[in-house]
This record gives C-alpha cells, sequence and structure tokens, in this order.
C-alpha cells in the first residue's frame, strides 16, 4: 500500500514511475491557475520536499573511462640537431654537385 506521506501525493504506474497526468499536481483545466506561475506557485513547496526525500545519503561517484593516455613525448634535441647537421650536409651535397657542372 502506498504511504501518502512518503509518497508525497505522486501516483505512480505499473513500472513504478511517476505518473504525471494522474498526479494531483498535474491539472489541465486549471480553474484557479491561469498561468504558469500560478502553477508553480501552487506545487512548488511540496515538490521540494519530495526532492528532498529523493536524495542519497552518501556520497555520489561517477564511474566512467578512463582519460586518454598523455602524447608521446617529442623528439629529444640532440635528434634535432643532428636532422638539422644532416639536411645542411646534404643540401651543400646538392648545390656542390649543381656547381660543377659545365
Amino acid at each position: 500500500m502506498a504511504d501518502p506521506e512518503r509518497d508525497s501525493g505522486f501516483v505512480y504506474d505499473d513500472q513504478g514511475r511517476v505518473d504525471v497526468l494522474r498526479s494531483p499536481y498535474f491539472d489541465p483545466y486549471p480553474e484557479w491557475d491561469l498561468t504558469i506561475d500560478g502553477y508553480l506557485h501552487r506545487i512548488r513547496h511540496q515538490l521540494a520536499w519530495t526532492t528532498e526525500d529523493l536524495l542519497p545519503t552518501g556520497r555520489w561517484t561517477i564511474i566512467g573511462r578512463r582519460p586518454p593516455p598523455p602524447p608521446p613525448p617529442p623528439p629529444s634535441p640532440s635528434l634535432r640537431t643532428s636532422c638539422a647537421v644532416y639536411l645542411g650536409v646534404i643540401s651543400i651535397a646538392i648545390w656542390f654537385f649543381f656547381l660543377r657542372q659545365p
């Protein structure tokens, strides 16, 4: 049997979810609530109490995917230096080759 003190007037469907259309909060034909503000004013306090009752008492832990691994480290400065020297030697060799052409 539903406990009206605990359920706060909500009506539940067969799957245990709140049935908004059958709950006393949903009134499709407002007689005295002519605005949205009036409707919200009427149900706000009861919904706040219900929300506080449904909050968990412990800490929440979000379990998700692991973060992606960090990018690989950049090449070492000695490797950059040797590549620059190699490129310079090749450039000079090609320049001498074209300079010797008659």
